[in-house]
């Protein structure tokens, strides 16, 4: 988790793949290796983890946070276009909150297009309140 989390790529997969480091295990917050990679927006790292290490693309925090939506939280916009391209980019938490949602509302202009244009998020989708990504940017 730590190696994911300082984007130390090569140390992750090595753990991985030749020490037996189980690749989903997460501390007490729900963060495991992919998505504390994620927050901190290396993509080498993500990609490693996802296509080296097999990885749960799926996994979540304590919060129900997936590792695209907080990349997108955090406007990391490559590594968003890395996740999308491995899970499902309209994934939502029980409140409704997609990755979409979570770079609106961050003002993430560059990683909002991202997602609606190129990656096919749904613009249209709204939370638990009814609000859409564009109801919270105005």
């Amino acid at each position: 988790m730590l190696a994911a989390q300082n984007g130390h790529t090569a140390t992750v997969v090595v753990l991985v793949k030749e020490c037996g480091a189980n690749v989903n295990a997460s501390n007490k917050n729900g963060f495991a290796a992919l998505v504390s990679a994620a927050q901190n927006g290396h993509t080498a790292t993500v990609l490693a983890l996802a296509q080296d290490c097999w990885a749960d693309m799926n996994v979540a925090n304590e919060n129900s946070f997936t590792a695209l939506m907080i990349a997108a939280q955090f406007g990391h916009t490559t590594t968003v276009v890395a996740l999308a391209q491995q899970c499902d980019v309209n994934a939502a938490k029980r409140d409704g909150l997609t990755a979409l949602v979570s770079t609106t509302l961050n003002g993430h202009t560059a990683t909002v297009v991202l997602l609606a244009q190129e990656c096919g998020a749904d613009v249209n989708a709204a939370n638990e309140d009814e609000w859409t990504a564009l109801m919270l940017a105005a």
